[in-house]
């Protein structure tokens, strides 16, 4: 007898965001932006000064959208805010104010995550995350560790 697995797709979508509790609120959030962050930059920068080229940026044909990708070796990289994304080293508490809509945002933005992983994997590209704590400790070291990694893929 065959054994069937059903996999149900999980999906959640955070509701549309609540009315900013200020207008301070609504500028800050309004400031947020996808690509060009300021975590982003200084990784860019970092490998332009050890020398590391062939990077595409931000590239729509690639799953999770990657803020770099490097053809040959076929490696995504993300560069993920602490607390958009939860990072657990980090450890952001939930905003206080519409906990509800936060909790759900923030489940929506790591299953996301994990989605685009298991996408990028079925598609044989590696990938690797780094944090925007672990950039602004040190760019000079996540660099070097990215130039290592794509070292040992091609």
């Amino acid at each position: 007898m065959k054994r069937v697995v059903l996999r149900e797709k999980l999906r959640i979508k955070a509701p549309r965001p609540p009315k900013a509790i200020s207008a301070a609120v609504s500028k800050s959030m309004k400031g947020n932006k996808a690509a060009g962050t300021k975590p982003e930059l200084l990784f860019r920068k970092a490998l332009k000064d050890i020398g590391i080229k062939g990077a595409r940026w931000n590239p729509p044909d690639i799953p999770g959208r990657p803020d770099a990708y490097f053809p040959a070796p076929k490696l995504a990289v993300f560069i993920n805010g602490c607390f958009w994304h939860r990072c657990k080293k980090c450890g952001y508490e939930l905003p206080k104010a519409n906990r509800s809509y936060w909790r759900l945002k923030f489940l929506a933005n790591v299953l996301r995550d994990q989605k685009k992983r298991r996408r990028l994997n079925s598609m044989k590209i590696h990938h690797k995350t780094y944090w925007e704590c672990e950039i602004a400790a040190s760019q000079e070291k996540v660099a070097g560790r990215l130039a290592k990694l794509l070292q040992t893929l091609t």
